[in-house]
C-alpha cells in the first residue's frame, strides 16, 4: 500500500488540501518529511486561543478544543474534543510546536495565563514569539500578563498588520512611554483594557486619539480631558467609539453633560445626542463612565 510520502508531489498536495486543518496538525507529527510538507502547505485557523495551566495547555482553534497534558505514566497525550489523538513525551513542547505551526496563518491570537508559576509560562510565550518575529496577526489579546511582559510580546507582531490590542489584568501598568512608542501601538486601530488601570498623568487622553475604537480604565479624569475629547477626538474622521471607565472624576456628570448640551437638566446620568461636522454621537455619562459612539 502506498503512503502519502510515496505519492507524486501533486497528488500529495491534493490529499493535504482535502484534509481538515486539525488532520494536518496530526499529520505533521508522523515524521519530519510530513511536517515539512504540511508546514509548506499551511494550517489555517482564523482564531487561535491558548490557555496555560499548571499541568496542561488548552488550545482552541476555531472552536476546536485541543488539550495537551501529562499522563500518570510520565508520558504526555494530545486530546481533540476529548478524544486522544497522539502520545508525546513533553506536552508543553508539543503544544508550542503546534502553536508555531498555526500562528503564521491566524488572524486572532489570544493568550490566557492561568498558571501559578507565572514566570515560567511568560518565559515560554516570549521565547516562542521571539522565534516567530514579524507575526502577521490582526488581533492580539493578552490575559494576566504583566504590563512589562506585554511590552516584550507586542514587538513580535507586524506593526503594519496588527489592528487590535487588548490587555486584560495587566497590572501594574507603568512606563507608558514604552507602549506609546511602539509602532504596533501607533498603527493599531483598536485598543482595549480590562482590569488594567492607567494613571492619567502617565497616559494622556490625547495619546489614544489615533484609535478608531478604544476602551480604557483611568485612575482619574478631568473636565479638561473631556474638553479635549469634544474639541479634538470627535472631529477626527476615523474615530467611531470610546469607552472610559473612571476611578475618580474631578467634576460632576451634570457639568460634563453641559459641555455637550448647555441647557441640560441636572441629573446623575445622561444619554445625549451630540452633532459635530455632520456626524452624530451618542454620549453616555455617569459618575464612573464616559462613552461616545458614532451613530
Amino acid at each position: 500500500m502506498s503512503t502519502l510520502l510515496d505519492m507524486p508531489v501533486e497528488i500529495g498536495k491534493l490529499v493535504l488540501k482535502r484534509m481538515k486543518p486539525v488532520e494536518r496538525l496530526v499529520c505533521r507529527k508522523v515524521c519530519r518529511s510530513l511536517r515539512t510538507a504540511v508546514d509548506s502547505f499551511g494550517i489555517r485557523f482564523n482564531s487561535v486561543s491558548v490557555d496555560l495551566y499548571d499541568d496542561y495547555v488548552l488550545m482552541d482553534l476555531n472552536g476546536l478544543s485541543i488539550k495537551y497534558k501529562s499522563e500518570e505514566n510520565g508520558t504526555s497525550a494530545v486530546y481533540c474534543n476529548g478524544k486522544r489523538i497522539a502520545r508525546e513525551e513533553d506536552y508543553l513542547k508539543v503544544a508550542f510546536e503546534d502553536l508555531m505551526a498555526v500562528m503564521d496563518q491566524t488572524s486572532q491570537l489570544c493568550f490566557r495565563n492561568k498558571r501559578k508559576e507565572l514566570l515560567n509560562s511568560i518565559t515560554s510565550v516570549t521565547d516562542i514569539l521571539k522565534n516567530k518575529e514579524n507575526l502577521c496577526v490582526k488581533e492580539i489579546l493578552l490575559n494576566t500578563f504583566s504590563f512589562d511582559d506585554a511590552l516584550l510580546i507586542l514587538p513580535c507582531f507586524n506593526a503594519q498588520v496588527l489592528e487590535s490590542i487588548e490587555l486584560w489584568e495587566a497590572a501594574p501598568i507603568d512606563h507608558c512611554e514604552r507602549l506609546t512608542g511602539l509602532d504596533q501601538w501607533k498603527n493599531a486601530k483598536r485598543f482595549r483594557t480590562h482590569d488594567s488601570r492607567f494613571q492619567n498623568e502617565k497616559l494622556q487622553i490625547g495619546q489614544l486619539f489615533h484609535f478608531e475604537k478604544f476602551q480604557v480604565e483611568f485612575d482619574n479624569f478631568s473636565i479638561l480631558d473631556v474638553t479635549k475629547v469634544k474639541e479634538d477626538l470627535l472631529k477626527r474622521s476615523e474615530f467611531k467609539e470610546c469607552s472610559l471607565i473612571i476611578g475618580r472624576f474631578d467634576s460632576t456628570p451634570f457639568k460634563i453633560a453641559q459641555l455637550f448640551k448647555p441647557d441640560v437638566a441636572e441629573d446623575m446620568k445622561y444619554e445625549i445626542k451630540y452633532s459635530v461636522d455632520n456626524k452624530i454621537f451618542v454620549i453616555f455619562i455617569n459618575r464612573q463612565v464616559f462613552c461616545c459612539e458614532l451613530m
